[in-house]
């Protein structure tokens, strides 16, 4: 683009995470975030909005090397307890981020799971979460031509990520 080039932009579209009602007691369980590439970064507003109201979280960062490992610091200084996986090693854990997640979710009381990253990932934690009861906001790209559910494009399952998402909830 050149100064000047006209640019249409269409938005916001859809649902956003939102976070989980608080129990009766007041009790508060850590919340599971799953960002996988650059689905990482609207993980990074989900943690400090989730902070700031009283929840715990935790985040694990898939990617396929090191050199596409995105916002691990900014978490760190949020104080969320991260993990990172790699797909060829090169940092953290070896393998994809659903290994994290399965090893999470065996050790730590987790609420609820939010997911953004590519759709087989959002595919594999939704198939966890409903293993483990948990209810999962799971965050969809698709390419979308109309923007409000006519044409199509964006549909999944006959599911709209336009209109109904990009965000889906899972519940138990």
């Amino acid at each position: 683009l050149r100064v000047g080039d006209r640019l249409w932009l269409r938005g916001p579209l859809g649902q956003p995470f939102t976070l989980p009602p608080v129990d009766p007691s007041g009790t508060r369980s850590p919340l599971l975030l799953v960002g996988g590439g650059y689905g990482v970064a609207p993980l990074h507003f989900l943690a400090e909005c989730a902070l700031m109201s009283g929840w715990m979280a935790s985040m694990v960062i898939g990617a396929r090397t090191a050199a596409d490992v995105i916002f691990a610091e900014r978490f760190e200084a949020l104080g969320v307890r991260v993990a990172i996986t790699t797909e060829d090693g090169s940092m953290g854990q070896r393998g994809l981020a659903t290994d994290a997640v399965e090893r999470w979710l065996g050790e730590a009381g987790h609420g609820a799971i939010y997911a953004c990253g590519p759709e087989p990932m959002l595919e594999a934690v939704e198939r966890l979460a409903r293993q483990w009861g948990l209810p999962a906001q799971l965050s969809y790209e698709r390419y979308m031509r109309c923007g409000f559910g006519v044409c199509g494009s964006c549909a999944r399952e006959g599911w709209l990520v336009c209109s109904d998402g990009p965000v889906r909830h899972v519940g138990v």
